[in-house]
């Protein structure tokens, strides 16, 4: 019989980018048998990308994801490998790790504290610049265009491998844009079905801009459709746990209902409340 693996994500996960498509994360974690003894040697992988890497004498490991929406797949030999997808507001296991060791309200109020700098800069410069270096712009130029015209077979392009400087880029980059040629049912086969982006990760301006308008390019609002909605991007940012609770201490709330398993095994005994599910 195969052994669990347990993967602790040990809340050493830190922004350098931002939220969302932004982010570029350090994953810091422990990897442990059911017997809570470290596992040494253990693979731990970004899933769908081939950054990889083991475990130290002590468990641990530390790596690279693309952003929080990233999963870590941990596997060795003789056990069964597991996944841990690294979201910190929906509902997956990072989220409960954080609130667990208690480090949930640090990491609401590190990204609440980030994303209103971000506002604060698209509102008051017109664009903001993460740690990284990568900038969101209040706007970007966008273009209708036809990937046949710059000798791309496939409509729907996949993921970027090219220079900025490369005339495909702006069709390339963020990646997996356009249409796939199996709806030409749908959608055709001739036309402008792309978008070519221009400026998604730094500021456009002055004759640059210029440039663009007069190649066809349209001034596309991006960064100020946040300022806009800037309420939900700040203030409205795990709503419930303010930063007066914070600053007093007060540590969230998280209702973890119990397993289908331990409901049916109860002999009735027990249930779930607040509206979760009985199986």
């Amino acid at each position: 019989m195969k052994k669990i693996l347990k993967l602790f994500l040990m809340l050493l996960v830190f922004i350098t980018g931002t939220s969302g498509i932004f982010a570029q994360i350090t994953v810091t974690g422990k990897v442990i048998d059911t017997d809570n003894q470290p596992v040494i040697g253990a693979n731990v992988v970004v899933k769908g990308t081939t950054t990889g890497t083991m475990t130290g004498v002590d468990g641990k490991f530390s790596i690279s994801a693309p952003s929080a929406s990233s999963i870590i797949v941990v596997s060795f030999i003789g056990y069964v490998p597991q996944e841990r997808k690294l979201e910190l507001a929906g509902e997956g296991f990072r989220r409960y790790d954080l609130i667990r060791t208690g480090k949930m309200p640090e990491k609401i109020k590190q990204l609440r504290d980030l994303q209103i700098a971000m506002v604060n800069g698209l509102e008051t410069s017109g664009y903001y610049t993460f740690a990284n270096g990568n900038q969101i712009p209040a706007y970007i130029y966008t273009k209708k265009v036809n990937v046949a015209d710059l000798s791309i077979s496939k409509m729907l392009t996949t993921q970027c491998t090219v220079a900025e400087a490369d005339a495909t880029y702006p069709v390339r980059f963020p990646s997996w844009r356009g249409n796939s040629d199996a709806w030409s049912a749908y959608t055709g086969t001739t036309g402008t079905r792309n978008l070519a982006i221009q400026g998604i990760f730094r500021n456009i301006t002055g004759a640059e801009a210029t440039a663009l308008v007069a190649a066809g390019y349209a001034k596309t609002a991006w960064g100020s459709v946040i300022v806009t909605n800037k309420g939900q991007y700040t203030t409205s940012i795990f709503k419930g746990y303010t930063d007066a609770y914070y600053a007093a201490g007060v540590p969230p709330r998280y209702l973890l209902p119990l397993s289908s398993e331990t409901i049916s095994k109860s002999n009735g005994l027990i249930s779930n409340g607040y509206g979760f599910a009985q199986e």
